[in-house]
């Protein structure tokens, strides 16, 4: 099953880039189709209301293990180191020791997913105001610009499996378990293939929930979910 789609289907969106310090009630700015930029670390640094937040844990939106991106071997290399840099992972040097291939599959395990309801942030958001005058703060809700990080799923281990067009020697195996560090196994499932599993140790972010507040003259209207074919975070 596709990843990317899967998580789309339950208005998240999967994390491919380079950033990767997401966190549940961020606020993130995004202005037109720019690339969204972090705007507030906490809500509460920029709103202030009577009504708290209440973080919920949903196992039924937990990444399936079967679930996973497929690539066509050069772009997924290129996705894969950069998710591994994304993690702190960057000294392995995948692509020079493996520099030909079929395919590349990326998935994730031990996930857990964390966000609000709808109801609670609406609520919030209506009963809140600026924890202090802000006329840039307001310019940019006005024109709809804040984008509320609503559900964050986190991972324990990526799971890569690179698919060669010729036989993975076990020196390179042996070269890449060094190079790790101890940060991730490497195992020949055959005699083309290798799998890496990064061992298990601080979470980090797959996929994330956006919504996008709407005010007009500084009255909160409403939020709605960005995940969509026109916007994603």
């Amino acid at each position: 099953m596709n990843l990317t789609q899967s998580l789309r289907n339950e208005g998240y969106d999967y994390i491919d880039s380079l950033v990767r310090n997401h966190k549940l009630g961020q606020l993130w700015l995004r202005k037109n189709f720019n690339e969204p930029e972090l705007y507030f670390e906490r809500v509460t640094d920029a709103f202030s209301s009577d009504v708290a937040l209440e973080e919920i844990l949903n196992p039924a939106l937990n990444v399936d293990f079967n679930q996973q991106n497929t690539f066509k071997f050069n772009i997924g290399m290129t996705v894969l180191e950069e998710t591994l840099t994304s993690i702190g992972m960057s000294q392995l040097g995948l692509s020079t020791k493996l520099s030909t291939g079929k395919s590349v599959s990326i998935k994730f395990d031990h996930t857990l997913s964390k966000e609000y309801a709808l109801g609670n942030m609406e609520h919030f958001f209506q009963e809140a105001d600026f924890v202090r005058p802000s006329p840039s703060l307001l310019r940019n809700a006005n024109k709809n610009f804040i984008l509320f990080v609503s559900g964050l799923i986190e991972a324990e281990n990526l799971i890569a499996e690179i698919n060669t067009d010729k036989e993975i020697s076990a020196e390179v195996v042996a070269e890449l378990t060094e190079a790790a560090k101890g940060t991730a196994s490497f195992d020949l499932t055959k005699k083309t293939t290798l799998k890496m599993t990064s061992d298990p140790g601080q979470r980090f972010p797959v996929a994330v929930k956006a919504h996008r507040l709407f005010y007009d003259k500084g009255v909160f209207g409403q939020m709605k979910l960005i995940s969509n074919v026109l916007e994603t975070f």
